[in-house]
């Protein structure tokens, strides 16, 4: 009898626990986060204006499910290029000074959802509506094995107004430095140039010129390399495979302005070069019909239609994508890496992935301030239950659809010969390209 209320006792415990954990899951799947910023009238209106602005030092309360998680004094600046001009809602910079509910300062760094880091962006997304763009193909590159930064959702409430939600993500360059252990970051801009952004403390300045030069010379051989050299020569410093895999995902989801999103981490070797990866970051351009700028001459920044799905590569204004696309060697490696790609966004992955994100969206959609946002954005529509379901639907559909054109394309291609795939340019063309870009870099820098 004894031994039979122990077993009932294990059976009611056990019950209970998995009770407990299932409302844990529940409470943590649901989790909204909050961050609430305060600072004086004029320094608000200057931050909300078009014009870049910093605060040396301002206010930051950050909340989960209602309660205070922390608070902390922080430095604040909006910022970006054409969304600072052009949009209400702006995105910001907050780096960490020190924090005010008695943690020490060393150890003082933002906790926003699954964000930890002393530099956090927000970013308003206003051109991607609750930001499911980005969400996406962070979920998306994740999934094929390529860097992505982590990111987490919050509602931003500047001087108690809500500004709406916003996507909370590291800086790429502390992300990579802390999670890759990189010990240099390079951003690559338009026209190919390279723009140093951040590395390791113990690293010389001859080190970070050295390495500057490296990556900026990996881009200009590649146009006195060609087939196996090329393949041989930037692989020894350059994960190649990571960057067609990139080159795959935006063909797939279209992404309108790629060039110039990337970043480039380096890890010193033995030899004390470095060995470059990448981390792309903010892809609210996917899903367009050109790339971002295009403008005269329009030829290079055009999908090209027929032209661009003979290499599966929707655009050629970066030098490696150039490189690959006029050479059948390269193209038969970028080829079988596209095949690796839509293999492993199945149906069953892609809904699962479309699925957490519109669970981590979800919980926010009950805030009214929140949901009439999008009445300032782009698109100027409500952001209720029902746009989620459609846009997510919507961005599904297309992606399906372009994930089973490539199939089918690659069938065609492994029937087909490889030099009657490759990109052929003419001295003029290639002079539109080199212009084009020129022109991009001199009036975005």
């Amino acid at each position: 009898m004894k031994q039979s209320l122990i077993v009932r006792k294990d059976i009611m415990f056990v019950a209970i626990l998995v009770i407990m954990q299932g409302l844990q899951a529940v409470a943590q799947a649901s989790s909204v986060n909050r961050v609430e910023i305060k600072m004086s009238d004029a320094q608000l209106n200057q931050i909300l204006s078009s014009d870049r602005y910093e605060v040396d030092s301002s206010e930051v309360k950050i909340f989960t499910n209602g309660q205070l998680m922390g608070r902390s004094q922080v430095e604040l600046q909006n910022r970006g290029q054409t969304s600072l001009k052009k949009f209400k809602r702006k995105n910001l910079t907050l780096k960490m000074m020190y924090k005010t509910d008695g943690s020490e300062e060393k150890h003082a760094k933002f906790n926003i959802g699954s964000i930890r880091s002393k530099k956090i962006i927000l970013s308003a997304g206003p051109e991607d509506g609750l930001l499911l763009k980005n969400r996406l193909s962070y979920s998306l590159l994740n999934h094929i094995g390529v860097t992505a930064l982590q990111s987490d959702y919050a509602e931003l409430i500047l001087n108690g107004q809500s500004q709406g939600l916003y996507m909370v993500a590291d800086n790429p360059s502390d992300f990579v430095i802390k999670s890759k252990d990189a010990d240099i970051v390079f951003r690559r801009r338009y026209n190919d140039d390279i723009e140093f952004k951040d590395s390791k403390k113990d690293l010389t300045d001859h080190e970070i010129k050295a390495a500057h030069q490296q990556l900026s010379l990996l881009h200009k051989k590649l146009t006195s390399l060609s087939g196996a050299d090329f393949v041989r020569e930037i692989s020894k410093h350059f994960n190649l495979q990571n960057y067609m895999k990139w080159m795959a995902l935006n063909y797939l989801l279209k992404n309108g302005d790629f060039v110039d999103e990337v970043y480039f981490f380096g890890k010193k070797q033995d030899s004390g070069t470095m060995y470059f990866d990448i981390v792309p970051w903010d892809l609210d351009d996917i899903f367009a019909e050109q790339m971002h700028l295009a403008q005269v001459p329009t030829f290079p920044n055009n999908a090209m239609a027929d032209e661009s799905n003979k290499q599966l590569i929707f655009n050629y204004e970066g030098r490696i994508d150039l490189a690959i696309a006029r050479d059948p060697v390269l193209l038969e490696m970028y080829f079988q890496v596209m095949t690796e790609v839509v293999d492993q966004l199945d149906d069953i992955a892609l809904e699962a992935l479309f699925a957490q994100i519109n669970d981590d969206v979800k919980p926010y959609l009950t805030n009214n301030d929140i949901v009439k946002a999008g009445l300032k954005d782009a698109e100027k529509v409500i952001y209720d239950e029902s746009y989620v379901k459609q846009s997510l639907n919507e961005k599904l559909k297309i992606l399906r659809e372009r994930r089973d054109f490539v199939k089918s394309e690659l069938n065609k291609i492994y029937q087909d010969t490889l030099e009657n795939r490759k990109l052929r340019l003419n001295a003029f063309q290639l002079f539109f390209i080199k212009l084009n870009n020129y022109l991009l870099r001199y009036f975005t820098k």
